[in-house]
């Protein structure tokens, strides 16, 4: 299922290129899902908890529109990305999966936003 031809050369190129290139769905699925997806999740996630138990309040509001962007880059990615993997099962969850996330990203953005407007009106 892995498309001829794109998904070969994901690992070249400046970071520029890395980025349009998984946008474009030439990446392989297992990198975009597991290592930017997955790892790269867990790094911001790490970041913003060390900005909210330390209580910068700055920080924390710089970092939601940067999760908001990478999470609608991943979204894409995956999605594009899916179908270059050797079994179609891989693809619907990589698929399904990563919107539920996605879902679930939106929502506590909001929450934390509301959260932060809290603090900022005292």
């Amino acid at each position: 299922m892995i498309q001829a031809g794109t998904a070969q050369n994901s690992g070249r190129g400046g970071p520029g290129n890395f980025l349009a290139r998984y946008w474009r769905g030439e990446g392989l699925l297992w990198r975009i899902y597991w290592l930017y997806g997955v790892l790269g999740s867990l790094v911001l996630a790490a970041i913003f908890a060390a900005a909210l138990l330390g209580k910068a309040f700055a920080v924390q509001q710089v970092l939601l529109p940067i999760v908001l962007a990478y999470t609608a880059w991943i979204v894409v990615a995956v999605w594009r990305c899916a179908p270059n993997t050797r079994k179609e099962l891989y693809t619907h969850l990589a698929r399904g999966l990563t919107v539920a996330w996605a879902l679930n990203v939106v929502m506590l953005i909001g929450f934390l936003q509301l959260e932060l407007v809290a603090v900022y009106a005292g």
